[in-house]
């Protein structure tokens, strides 16, 4: 990275600021000096400033929606040439700063923001990658990303940016140990050879004292800042030690035997595993390796791929509240597990799969277990990390469960809340709840004295994705020219209800298709619901169409008639030729191409366009959420109730989920520069004779059918 430019200097003279409808001050009183090419570390417990401040330095704060700031906080750097500041930011959860829908493409959204030439953007991709240790295809699916692969792609982002100031938000929290050390490693080098300024938030301090500076403490929006040496802060990892077994229960909590696992294909080798009631199991390996996969298997909310869970025996046979009662499972975000509208509502959802009359003081007991007394009236979803994490495990124990599966429980957690998640695990597994574990903490591990279960790390089949599947003449046509081809047929044919023209024009874009090698297999399953909708369309018209000539059939109202049958059958036709071109092209359109024609050739605004862009990477996103709150409510005993009965308040989750996404999804594109200035485009949007061939092809099946129809009624 020898060709960053000048780092900045960071100056704050009584900063602070509040946010509309706080009482008190996020940063209060904040006077501090950053030498440029510096680094400074900023810790404290969570909600005492620390990711406010890192938006303030990053410029994302509004005074307009935000809040009110006082006194002065300033980047200076002497680059010539009046170039301007960079910052680059990554923020702490993964799945919520992915904003492109190729490793590519989320790399070059930043480039493109900054103006950087076209030219120049391939050497940074690659320069990026390299250093955080991303080695995969540029064309690889973001969708398909481990939360660690996420986190080392929102780095990569920041980094090709060549940023004066660099911005780093618990960006270790999501990687396994080969992860951390990459992203350690890039970062020493970029801190040795002083070539940007540097910002960091953890919770974990030991991973950063040969790498910083300075010391920034943060309590209640107060903050002092010291030297590394004399600094307040405890530069070891380690978690006191909560926890040891020292009378091993002989009754069998889990057993697996053989058992494959995966979700869309089987993942290599098999696991058997065995656990008592009292026993921690931590589970950890490499990101990507399948623990995540693994925890749901013997949660009984996947099913095994083979093998078999002896006990409890096959529990993805289970109804929802028979699993709810044996077995809980509390996801890595914890805003999937909750499922009512304030924190007391939560707890009596849990208690109801209880089935002894303990309700009262069970519950009063478990909220001052868990420390809830201060936050029963609010939404979960208002909750700091540290509150949702202890609500998660209080709704999972409360009703009795013998087994808890937990995935990355302390991720994003202060030491103070890790230590309290660590007591917590130990009167639950002294009390006889066998646990088990998918982490990254080490120092949990070693509090808990968990027994360890490694999973290999395995090889991932680069995938280049949808667009890599279609035919490359298509897949290198302009999006636009298989819009207007697809458009010219639709608007053509829905003028005239005509079976005879529909049939020629449906035969002429059959012939277009498999000689131009657009019709495949997958295409052809995707026609499969269009034929589905036709057929039933046609049946509809058939029965209740204006009926003439001969009467074929008739009870009640419907009666099928010659002249309807006719309809019926036009209408099947038509549908099929208007359907046919659309799903077969529009297979073929990459969204990311698509955008950049809508920008560069028809002209429309770069925020419309690019926004539209990240939204669609956003539904996939809420398309995962939607699928983990189904799993979380079988996990939760909630799932035999009727769908319909469901349906508005999964709907009202999901909207939930999406209102916070789409906020820091807006703060990830605001951290890559985005909507700050003029844009640069790595792809030129370009037109060839491809396109022309594709649209005149359209034009062709328009102009043969209505001529066809024309001559053979002509000589009939």
């Amino acid at each position: 990275m020898t060709t960053l430019t000048r780092a900045v200097e960071v100056e704050a003279q009584s900063f602070g600021f509040r946010y509309f409808g706080s009482q008190s001050d996020a940063v209060s009183d904040l006077t501090w000096h950053l030498p440029a090419g510096h680094s400074a570390l900023v810790v404290g417990q969570s909600g005492s400033g620390k990711s406010t401040l890192a938006r303030a330095l990053a410029g994302l704060l509004s005074l307009e929606d935000d809040g009110v700031s006082t006194g002065v906080l300033s980047l200076t750097h002497s680059a010539e040439g009046g170039e301007p500041i960079r910052v680059g930011m990554v923020l702490q959860q993964p799945d919520d700063q992915t904003i492109m829908h190729t490793v590519g493409d989320d790399i070059v959204f930043g480039l493109e923001n900054a103006a950087v030439p076209p030219q120049e953007m391939p050497g940074r991709i690659d320069e990026a990658l390299s250093v955080v240790g991303l080695e995969l295809p540029l064309s690889y699916p973001t969708a398909q990303l481990s939360g660690g692969q996420r986190q080392r792609l929102a780095l990569a982002g920041a980094l090709a940016m060549r940023p004066h100031l660099l911005i780093l938000d618990e960006p270790l929290q999501a990687l396994d140990e080969r992860g951390r050390g990459q992203v350690i490693e890039a970062i020493r080098a970029i801190r040795q050879a002083r070539m940007l300024t540097m910002v960091v938030i953890d919770h974990e301090p030991s991973r950063w004292r040969e790498l910083v500076d300075q010391v920034l403490v943060m309590e209640s929006g107060s903050t002092s800042v010291y030297s590394v040496d004399d600094a307040p802060v405890s530069w070891k990892d380690d978690l006191p030690r909560v926890h040891s077994l020292t009378n091993p229960s002989l009754v069998v909590a889990l057993q697996c035997e053989q058992l494959a696992i995966g979700r869309d294909h089987t993942l290599p080798g098999t696991h058997s595993i065995r656990l008592d009631e009292g026993d921690i199991l931590a589970i950890t390996g490499p990101n990507g390796s399948g623990k995540s996969t693994l925890a749901l298997t013997l949660a009984g909310l996947l099913p095994p791929r083979g093998g078999e869970i002896v006990q409890p025996h096959r529990p993805h046979e289970w109804g929802s509240v028979r699993l709810g009662r044996a077995v809980s499972f509390v996801p890595q975000n914890p805003a999937h597990h909750h499922l009512a509208d304030t924190v007391s509502d939560d707890l009596d959802l849990a208690l109801s799969l209880r089935e002894t009359p303990d309700h009262v003081d069970l519950r009063a007991s478990w909220v001052e277990r868990f420390g809830l007394a201060g936050v029963l009236d609010r939404h979960p979803a208002t909750l700091s990390g540290g509150e949702a994490r202890r609500l998660a495990l209080a709704s999972a124990t409360i009703a009795g469960q013998r087994l808890l599966i937990l995935d990355e429980p302390s991720q994003s957690l202060d030491r103070v809340a890790r230590e309290h998640l660590a007591t917590l695990l130990s009167q639950l597994a002294s009390d006889g709840v066998a646990i088990v574990l998918v982490t990254h903490d080490r120092s949990l591990i070693t509090a808990l004295d968990a027994r360890e279960y490694a999973l290999a790390a395995h090889e991932q089949s680069p995938d280049a994705g949808d667009a890599a599947r279609v035919p490359s003449w298509l897949h290198r046509a302009n999006p636009l020219s298989l819009l207007a081809a697809a458009t010219a047929i639709a608007v053509g044919l829905v003028a005239r209800v005509d079976a005879l023209e529909s049939a020629i024009a449906l035969v002429a874009i059959l012939f277009l298709l498999l000689i131009g090698r657009a019709l495949t297999r997958r295409s052809v399953i995707r026609l499969i619901p269009v034929a589905v909708a036709a057929v039933f369309a046609a049946i509809t018209i058939a029965l209740y169409g204006e009926s003439s000539g001969f009467v074929v059939w008739s009870w009640g109202v419907a009666e099928v008639s010659e002249g309807s049958l006719e309809l019926a059958m036009a209408t099947l036709i038509r549908i099929a030729a208007i359907a046919t071109p659309a799903v077969v092209l529009f297979q073929s359109v990459d969204a990311t191409r698509l955008a950049d024609a809508l920008s560069q050739k028809v002209k429309l605004p770069e925020r419309f366009v690019m926004g539209a862009l990240a939204a669609l990477r956003l539904v996939q996103v809420l398309g995962d959420d939607y699928r983990q709150l189904l799993l979380t409510r079988r996990s939760r005993g909630v799932a035999d109730r009727p769908r319909l009965r469901r349906l508005p308040r999964d709907v009202f989750s999901v909207l939930v989920i999406a209102l916070r996404r789409s906020r820091i999804l807006a703060t990830a594109m605001e951290a890559r520069g985005f909507g700050r200035g003029a844009r640069t485009h790595f792809r030129r949007s370009t037109w060839s004779a491809v396109d022309g061939v594709i649209i005149g092809a359209g034009v062709v099946v328009v102009i043969v059918s209505r001529v066809g129809s024309l001559l053979i009624e002509g000589v009939g």
